[in-house]
């Protein structure tokens, strides 16, 4: 598992492999989130994965009921 931290200080844990798809290396970072170079098991295809922390969309959540 990778630890990143996004620049908004959120942090966030990404498996190697997850679902059809390998973690090749991290290439930005947003506020909320962490972007990742990623390639397809199957095909072999690069794609950018948008990692967002779950705590993050928690923390929104119980914001916008105040």
């Amino acid at each position: 598992m990778i630890k990143a931290e996004t620049e908004g200080g959120y942090s966030v844990n990404i498996p190697y492999t997850f679902h059809e798809y390998r973690l090749l290396k991290i290439i930005g970072k947003g506020s909320t989130s962490v972007v990742a170079l990623v390639e397809n098991e199957k095909n072999f295809q690069l794609y950018a994965a948008k990692i967002i922390p779950k705590d993050f969309k928690f923390r929104n959540a119980s914001a916008a009921l105040l």
